[in-house]
């Protein structure tokens, strides 16, 4: 297990009395969720997600495939839990998440990063904070096609519109990187709450000189309200404090995503174009879109003193194959920078023309409130509904009747036929076989007679049998207990705690 140290805070903001943000901070598995919906569905979804990822991440991956099943999952959860309950309907989620992948064969222990929608995961190594996820938004569209700059993304009317989501449909794309674990890097997760209200160069101040990953999250939190607190607010910050080494900072790191067979490369994925290599002056084309980095870099000689070696922070990300890094003799400066293999140009023209909204989008906002009439008609749909799926229920589950499992002769409990997903259960296990009984008594017994009570048709079950034969029922119980031993290893600046959690396994 690597050693790693994080922190996570989350805060409403100033405007919202909700927080439908939740996020996953655990050994192995490190994780923001940004909910969306009305009626606190936003809540639920983001609560659904973080607890699928959690359980099924906590002790590390298998591999990057099993990691977007799991993703594939937690979509298949929402949406399935949207539409039995119609006040969650077009409930979803962001996601941005980190995970251990566990050692195979020759390959080391590795992270996972998957992304799907507009939170946010950042790398910080070397003085340079690089945002490695692409947002799948409205307004990342309008960027990458040069309707609008960066900086105007922050505060556009429609920033909250993702083109993706969990639980949106029924199913969905994930972009997935996995990344080398090396000392010393950082990350930094989060939702749109931070980076709405707060520039990357901003971020990268505190990310690179405040030591404690919990107080810095608090302290980016807090920042964020700052500048206004217009949104939900999480961030959850992971340092990576033993690992590979970290690579030559006067060498060059392309980057080179991992996608899972079940992702799109994000230009096929957005449709779009990717962005123009930078200008000699060192400013980002306008296109810095679908796929390519923001780095905010900054002069190391500049930073505040950070710890030595033996104490790496802060952290930052694994080789997600940076885009080059100047030496650090080279001036301060705060630039953006696309990977460093030429790509085609956006096709965005100098005057761009008006670019339609995407075919498909949610927006987060959304809080509309329903009519009265509507909500009337819906609280009783609802209500038909739940009366006449009890009622089934109630009639597939009563009475017993003596059948054949097998060759055995049971009671069941239920209706002989089943009806949609009520099926009879076996009540009471019998001491009869079928050899054993005459073709009259064969002949009675499947013809499925229900009774009742159990009473009734163990009484019946023996006026069927010969008057030879001795009846005797058998109840049978299987209670299988188990217990896994999982050993949690958290630590902490220089010290390290190890614990061990007793889960009960069964039946």
């Amino acid at each position: 297990m690597p050693e790693l140290r994080w922190g996570a805070t989350t805060n409403p903001g100033r405007v919202r009395s909700e927080n439908e943000d939740t996020f996953v901070a655990e050994p192995m598995v490190f994780a923001v969720a940004d909910g969306m919906g009305g009626h606190q569905a936003g809540e639920v979804a983001s609560a659904l997600a973080a607890s699928i990822i959690r359980d099924r991440l906590a002790n590390g991956s298998v591999n990057e495939d099993y990691a977007v099943a799991v993703v594939n999952e937690v979509n298949a959860a929402i949406h399935g839990a949207a539409r039995v309950d119609a006040t969650k309907s077009g409930m979803g989620t962001t996601l941005t998440a980190l995970a251990v992948l566990n050692a195979q064969g020759d390959q080391p222990e590795q992270l996972v990063l998957l992304n799907v929608g507009d939170s946010r995961t950042y790398r910080f190594r070397l003085g340079r904070l690089q945002r490695v996820t692409v947002d799948h938004s409205y307004v990342q569209e309008l960027v990458a096609t040069g309707h609008i700059t960066i900086e105007e993304a922050r505060t556009h009317p429609r920033r909250n519109i993702v083109t993706r989501a969990l639980g949106i449909e029924p199913s969905v794309r994930t972009d997935m990187w996995t990344l080398p674990i090396v000392r010393g890097d950082r990350f930094v997760l989060c939702s749109d709450g931070l980076v709405d209200e707060v520039p990357d160069d901003e971020i990268l101040d505190l990310v690179a000189s405040v030591e404690d990953p919990q107080s810095l999250s608090q302290q980016l939190v807090d920042l964020a309200n700052r500048h206004g607190g217009r949104d939900n607010v999480t961030v959850v910050v992971l340092d990576v404090l033993d690992g590979a080494d970290p690579p030559d900072p006067t060498g060059e790191m392309p980057i080179d995503p991992s996608w899972a067979t079940t992702a799109v490369p994000i230009w096929e994925s957005n449709t779009l174009a990717p962005p123009t290599a930078p200008s000699g002056n060192g400013d980002a084309a306008p296109g810095l879109a679908a796929g390519a980095s923001f780095i905010a870099s900054r002069d190391p000689s500049t930073m505040p003193t950070m710890p030595p070696p033996a104490a790496p922070l802060p952290g930052a990300g694994p080789d997600i194959e940076d885009p080059p890094i100047p030496a650090p003799s080279l001036p301060a400066a705060a630039s953006m920078q696309a990977p460093t293999e030429p790509m085609p140009a956006p096709q965005a023209a100098s005057t761009p023309e008006p670019m339609p909204a995407p075919k498909t989008v949610t927006s987060k906002p959304r809080r509309r409130r329903l009519t009265g009439g509507l909500a009337l008609f819906i609280v009783v749909l609802a209500a038909i509904v739940i009366v006449t799926v009890t009622l089934i229920s109630v009639h597939e589950r009563s009475g017993y009747y003596v059948g054949f499992k097998g060759d055995t002769v049971v009671v069941y409990k239920g209706q002989p036929e089943p009806f949609l997903w009520f099926h009879p259960t076996v009540n009471q296990v019998t001491a009869l076989e079928r050899s054993s009984l005459p073709a009259a008594a064969i002949a009675q017994i499947e013809q499925h007679v229900v009774f009742d009570t159990v009473d009734e048709a163990v009484t019946n079950l023996q006026l069927v049998a010969p008057p030879t034969t001795t009846t005797t029922v058998v109840v049978t119980t299987t209670s299988v207990a188990a217990t896994t031993t999982v050993p949690t290893t958290a630590a902490t600046g220089s010290s390290t705690a190890e614990t061990t959690t007793t889960v009960p396994s069964g039946p």
